[in-house]
């Protein structure tokens, strides 16, 4: 493993300074790692191409410690202000334009931040065969949604990382949020770097559903988890609050999101699954 690539099994120090509570000691007994085990390798970020995912960045990655896109806008205010003041060419005409890119900047932005950049189209279940996985198994895939560490909470979209289900039938996503640059000058929030989780017990599950996570050019096939989410008290919330949260699961290969899919529909009732089977075999 990558000295700079946290195991989600063991306490390690993280890029962003702190250490993560291991696994095992929160109650969750892990079977030890095999001798010659493979290492762990996490997949790579999805490339910015495409409307939503060049959003995503502006959004996330920063500029003198601020969201490029908030840098975006300052600047038009800026161009704004001057020309109401007649200092910029233009007037009347460069103020109309700058207020109607701020307005369009902010439309898309919100647009595409309420559906978390993807686009989920859910589809016929593929008739297979496939079965739960066991305690010690895990597969690769990439989360979209809402991801906590030590008592914070982010949304993060196509975060590389791990699936696995403990004895107890929760299921788990490890991700980690590497260092990384964009356009050679922007650069991630160094805070945030490291492992960020997801943990949905069978219980709160609401609705399951089958299909196809679209990110700009990247198409992955899915699986649409809406679930039920306590946040426990913190420093913004004086007592705990429910919230339904939807959660996109996506695999590079057929045959692992299937196993994904498996795995979650196993002991769910009939009433919290959206996707009905293909006719094709």
């Amino acid at each position: 493993m990558n000295p700079k690539t946290p195991s989600p099994y063991t306490s390690q120090p993280y890029t962003n300074g702190h250490y993560e509570t291991p696994l095992e000691s929160s109650g969750v007994s892990l079977p030890p790692s095999p001798p010659g085990q493979v290492p762990t390798t996490f997949a790579a970020d999805p490339p910015l191409r495409g409307l939503g995912p060049l959003l995503y960045g502006l959004n996330r990655y920063c500029l003198v410690a601020m969201p490029v896109s908030r840098v975006i806008l300052l600047v038009l205010l800026l161009f704004t202000l001057l020309a109401a003041l007649g200092i910029l060419p233009g007037h009347w005409i460069t103020e109309a334009i700058s207020i109607l890119l701020i307005a369009g900047l902010m439309t898309l932005s919100e647009r595409f931040r309420r559906r978390q950049y993807v686009a989920f189209e859910p589809a016929p279940l593929p008739v297979s065969h496939d079965v739960p996985l066991q305690m010690n198994e895990k597969l690769a895939i990439h989360a979209t949604g809402l991801l906590s560490v030590e008592g914070r909470y982010q949304r993060y979209t196509l975060l590389p990382g791990f699936y696995r289900t403990f004895a107890t039938g929760e299921h788990a996503l490890l991700c980690l949020v590497r260092e990384r640059r964009w356009l050679g000058l922007l650069t991630w929030p160094p805070e945030e770097t490291g492992m960020w989780y997801a943990f949905v017990d069978p219980s709160d599950i609401q609705r399951l559903t089958w299909g196809t996570l679209r990110y700009g050019p990247t198409s992955m096939p899915a699986i649409a988890v809406e679930y039920r989410l306590e946040l426990p008290p913190g420093p913004r919330r004086k007592r705990a609050v429910i919230r339904h949260e939807m959660l996109y699961i996506a695999a590079e290969q057929v045959s692992d999101a299937g196993r994904l899919y498996a795995d979650l529909h196993h002991n769910l009732t009939a009433d919290k699954i959206l996707t009905p089977l293909s006719a094709q075999h």
